[in-house]
């Protein structure tokens, strides 16, 4: 049992680790996606007259664009947001009864308990990380969906300069 218990121990550490991965992870992105809304605020600002407001068709497509662009970024920011929200976060039990239950029981139940609690927050942990993902592939897509979008309004731009 020495030998599971090892084995189930070190499946927990992994999770935590990746937890502490995946929160690092959305902060980052948070904390990108956060000046580049910074940034499209201040190009709206600057170029407000462009921008919204349309004389071709041209001028219409790039302000569709940065609409949508911006739409798409304001949905990662939400998404890597939701990626960081705090719920709940499973750990081993920490209680006094617990401990106490440990310490009176013999080797192998406490053995079996001592299991029981790392394989079920592991279990636990491993959901709250798979939810986080989601939100953060989410988060991703949409930047780049705004990415191509800014591309493109900047060939566009480019392209009307040109001309």
């Amino acid at each position: 049992m020495d030998r599971t218990l090892e084995y189930v121990k070190d499946r927990y550490n992994e999770e935590q680790n990746r937890f502490k991965h995946v929160e690092e992870k959305s902060t980052k992105l948070l904390t990108f996606l956060t000046v580049v809304i910074s940034a499209l605020i201040a190009i709206a600002s600057i170029k407000n007259n462009t921008i919204f407001s349309p004389d071709s068709p041209l001028d219409w497509i790039r302000t569709v664009l940065y609409c949508f662009t911006g739409f798409t970024v304001f949905c990662a920011w939400g998404h890597a947001l939701l990626a960081l929200k705090v719920g709940v976060y499973p750990n081993a039990p920490l209680s006094r009864e617990a401990a106490t239950y440990i310490k009176k029981t013999d080797k192998d139940e406490r053995d079996l308990f001592i299991f029981d609690c790392y394989v079920n927050t592991t279990e636990k942990l491993t959901l709250e990380i798979d939810n986080k993902i989601t939100y953060l592939e989410y988060s991703y897509s949409e930047l780049a969906y705004s990415a191509w979008g800014i591309g493109i309004i900047s060939l566009i731009s480019i392209f009307m300069e040109l001309l």
